[in-house]
C-alpha cells in the first residue's frame, strides 16, 4: 500500500470519534483514540500518521487503518470511504523535527566529579572511572541553576548526541531525574532507548533507569521509567528476544509492558527480581543473569 493515502483527522472528526494529538505518552508523527477491541476509555490506541499502522497498547490489537476502519463502520465494503477521504497528494513524512543542529550538555558540567558525585556513586557500588570512561558522564556544582548536584547522563542515537538526563546525589530533589527538555533536545528523550548503540543486533535487556543499565551494560536499555511510548516500542521491535528486568515492586508494568510487545518481537520473557532494582545487584549477579539469558 505505498500509494496507500487516507485523511484520518478529517476522517476522525466527521465520525465524531475523539482523538488526542498531543499529551504525555502521545509520540511524534502519531494520534490516539480510544481502541473498538477492548474496554478503554484513556486513547491505548495509537494510529501512526506515516505509515496508517495502528496499535492498542492495552489489549495488544494492531494492524493496519483499513482494519480500524472496518470495526467502527461494522462492514468489510469500506472503499467508497477510502476514496471519499483519500489524500489528493501523498502527506509528507512526519519526523522528529530537528530545529537544534548543534546539541551541547550544559555550560555548568564539570568533567571530574565533585566530593558528593563520588560519594552518590560509590554508594551505589559503582567505579566512578569506569562510568566516565563507559558512559560519558559529567557532573554539575551547586551553582548550576538547573543541574546542582546532578550527575549528567548524555543519551546517544546512532553514535550521536540527541539529549541528556541527570540523576540528583543529594536525595533532597523532588525529581530524582531530572531530563533535557524536548525542546532542546535534537530527539526528545522518551523517543528514545538509553544505551541502545551497545546491542548486539537480536537480543536486548529492558531496565526502568540510566544506572540500572549502567549495572546490567552492553546489551541493557533504559526506558526512563516503566511508561514506555509508541516510539521506544517502535525501537526495540528490531530485536527478536526481549528481556524485561524491572524493579520488584513494578512487576505489574513489566507484564503491561510484556503485553504492548506481544507481537511486535519474536521472543518476550519478564526476569523478576526477588527485591531491589537491578542497579542494586552486584557485577557478580548481573553478569551472571546476562549469561543465562543472553
Amino acid at each position: 500500500m505505498n500509494d496507500f493515502t487516507f485523511n484520518i483527522i478529517e476522517y476522525l472528526e466527521d465520525k465524531n470519534i475523539d482523538y488526542k494529538t498531543e499529551g504525555k505518552n502521545v509520540s511524534n508523527g502519531w494520534i490516539e483514540v480510544n481502541c473498538p477491541y477492548c474496554a478503554d476509555t484513556s486513547e491505548h490506541l495509537g494510529i501512526s500518521l506515516n505509515s496508517y499502522g495502528f496499535n492498542c497498547w492495552s489489549c495488544g490489537e494492531k494492524g493496519h487503518i483499513t482494519k480500524l476502519i472496518k470495526e467502527w463502520e461494522n462492514t468489510w465494503d469500506i472503499k467508497k470511504i477510502l476514496e471519499e477521504y483519500k489524500e489528493l497528494e501523498q502527506p509528507k513524512k512526519i519526523t522528529v523535527p530537528k530545529n537544534k543542529k548543534l546539541f551541547s550538555l550544559p555550560k555548568e558540567i564539570l568533567e571530574k566529579p565533585l566530593l558528593n558525585h563520588t560519594k552518590y556513586i560509590e554508594s551505589r557500588n559503582f567505579d566512578i572511572n569506569y562510568l566516565i570512561q563507559k558512559f560519558n558522564i559529567y557532573f554539575c556544582n551547586f551553582e548550576s541553576k538547573n543541574w546542582a548536584h546532578r550527575i549528567i547522563i548524555p543519551i546517544y542515537k546512532d553514535r550521536q548526541l540527541v539529549s541528556f538526563t541527570s540523576r540528583d546525589t543529594t536525595d533532597r530533589a523532588i525529581s530524582k531525574y531530572k531530563h533535557c527538555p524536548n525542546t532542546s533536545s535534537i530527539v526528545p528523550i522518551k523517543h528514545t532507548l538509553y544505551n541502545i548503540d551497545s546491542c548486539e543486533k537480536y537480543s536486548a535487556i529492558i531496565v526502568e533507569g540510566a544506572i540500572d543499565a549502567w549495572r546490567m551494560g552492553d546489551g541493557a536499555v533504559s526506558t526512563y521509567g516503566t511508561q514506555v511510548t509508541l516510539e521506544q516500542i517502535y525501537l526495540l521491535r528490531h530485536f527478536r528476544r526481549l528481556f524485561i528486568l524491572f524493579d520488584a515492586t513494578a512487576q505489574e508494568n513489566a507484564k503491561k509492558l510484556s503485553h504492548q510487545l506481544t507481537g511486535v518481537t519474536k521472543e518476550i520473557k519478564i526476569i523478576q527480581l526477588d527485591k531491589g532494582d537491578p542497579a542494586e545487584l552486584s557485577d557478580e549477579e548481573a553478569l551472571y543473569i546476562k549469561k543465562q539469558i543472553l
